[in-house]
């Protein structure tokens, strides 16, 4: 399988131009503003991780269904603590089998910045691709050798940072279950989620809306 995202050059010129719009209370927001009274990042907890990976889900398919959610949200709807939860949900997402046994600081996990970026990369993977243009473009892995404490080799393999993490567990699922994705049948809505062939809306409030809106034409 051949990874695609975009260019690194592309990139860290988005992410500087991003980093250049972003106010220091903009920052501080998406930040979720958790900072001591010292001026330092507040540990992580390994709890806190857990609970990431229950919302971002266990399973494969369940982490495409948040990623799906994820890629289409509204930044401007979330509170501060929701846009901190995304930076740890991020992390879970990326290393679904990473077990931490002590807390880690706020600062090794994925920046407010890459949140936004890799945002702005999933919803970009959804939207069509024509017959004739091709998008994409390159992920570099990296790989770390190591041994288990029985002397076998041992292989991690990863990223460089989150922003190509990210993408590349992405595309992984979009291969996997690709198939199995819907599109909201609601015109107001028309958002991706992941279900089966027979169902036609990603939520009841959907379904209700058209139902609905079908009641109220055939009355008139």
């Amino acid at each position: 399988m051949k990874h695609k995202s975009r260019h690194i050059g592309e990139v860290t010129k988005f992410r500087a131009d991003t980093a250049e719009r972003i106010t220091a209370p903009t920052a501080k927001r998406m930040s979720g503003g958790r900072i001591t009274r010292h001026g330092r990042p507040m540990d992580v907890s390994p709890r806190e991780l857990e609970r990431a990976k229950d919302a971002v889900g266990r399973k494969a398919k369940d982490r495409l269904a948040w990623a799906l959610e994820f890629a289409q949200q509204n930044v401007d709807e979330l509170t501060p603590g929701e846009l901190l939860d995304d930076r740890i949900r991020l992390r879970a997402f990326i290393r679904p089998t990473e077990v931490w046994s002590a807390p880690v600081l706020l600062s090794s996990l994925p920046a407010a910045i890459d949140v936004v970026i890799v945002r702005r990369e999933f919803a970009g993977m959804l939207q069509p691709v024509s017959d004739t243009v091709q998008r994409g473009g390159e992920i570099v892995l990296m790989y770390m050798m190591g041994r288990d404490h029985e002397g076998r080799p041992t292989i991690d393999i990863g990223t460089g940072d989150p922003v190509s993490g990210a993408t590349l567990r992405f595309a992984e699922l979009l291969e996997q279950y690709g198939p199995e994705m819907r599109r909201c049948a609601d015109p107001k809505c028309r958002r991706w989620f992941v279900g089966r062939q027979n169902k036609d809306y990603c939520t009841t409030t959907c379904l209700s809306r058209v139902t609905t809106e079908r009641l109220r034409k055939g009355e008139k």
